[in-house]
């Protein structure tokens, strides 16, 4: 092993002794070279300062709590909606013959395949957003700063509202998707059995009604849905440009006498 490495106390540094870091902490290991060479991952980490303001709540605290919330929603829907997408038959008679039930299974998949995509965004938005913006946090005295100048990056903002914005919308587009599925699999299944002499005979009129009831109810849901969201944004957007008028003339009073003072210290 070679000698430890050490530092004249003159500087004010301790002693390195690599001996009590493990045999693994090495930067010229084996695994640690390929991950550099391939830019996969890197072998150093954030500094540990154990700054009492980490364990004291903080406003991005807040915001990111509710931004966690919704991750659990998206991973739900997520896996839902994937094994949706499974589980559909596909065998689809894209003939242009009433009641087309080939196209409407094909609507169906699509949108819950839209809804699909539509939730791993909003996750792996969320998943990368919390990961960096809680690293910053944490990485030092300004660790607050740090990680409101990445909350507040206006590409940031923008995959942030993205995603919001195709969670909230993935909900509806999944009811909608359901009822469709509902609708094909009720002709579906009572198609089935005209195969099958053995067992009685379903009626196909009726069947297709029930299904077509079933989509509408889906559907009228998915128009509530629709609707409960705009009320929530309008109302959102109005009071939020509301207080933010309101607000202006004391902040920039505020930052104008902030300057001011900032002159008279500097004479």
């Amino acid at each position: 092993m070679a000698a430890p490495k050490s530092v004249s106390m003159t500087t004010g540094h301790h002693a390195y002794h690599p001996e009590f870091a493990g045999t693994f902490d090495d930067d010229n290991g084996q695994w640690q070279e390929l991950a550099a060479y391939f830019d996969l991952a890197r072998a150093e980490s954030m500094d540990l300062s154990n700054d009492p303001r980490f364990f004291s709540g903080n406003v991005i605290d807040k915001r990111l709590q509710a931004f966690g919330g919704l991750s659990i929603i998206s991973g739900l829907m997520l896996g839902t909606s994937m094994g949706q997408c499974f589980s559909l038959k596909k065998d689809m008679d894209l003939t242009w013959e009433f009641p087309f039930m080939g196209y409407i299974q094909l609507l169906g998949f699509c949108l819950q395949m839209l809804c699909t995509f539509l939730c791993v965004i909003a996750l792996y938005t969320i998943a990368h957003q919390l990961f960096y913006t809680f690293r910053l946090m944490t990485s030092g005295p300004t660790g607050f700063e740090a990680a409101s100048m990445f909350y507040l990056n206006k590409t940031m903002t923008m995959w942030r509202h993205f995603s919001i914005k195709c969670l909230l919308n993935g909900l509806w587009v999944f009811i909608l998707s359901s009822g469709v599925q509902l609708l094909s699999k009720f002709y579906k299944d009572a198609e089935a059995t005209q195969d099958y002499p053995d067992e009685p005979e379903l009626d196909m009129k009726v069947h297709t009604i029930l299904g077509f009831i079933v989509c509408c109810c889906f559907t009228s849901a998915t128009c509530f849905l629709c609707q409960l969201r705009k009320h929530h944004l309008q109302a959102f957007r109005e009071y939020y440009q509301v207080i933010k008028m309101k607000s202006q003339p004391i902040t920039d009073t505020m930052r104008d006498m902030q300057h001011r003072a900032g002159l008279v210290l500097d004479t």
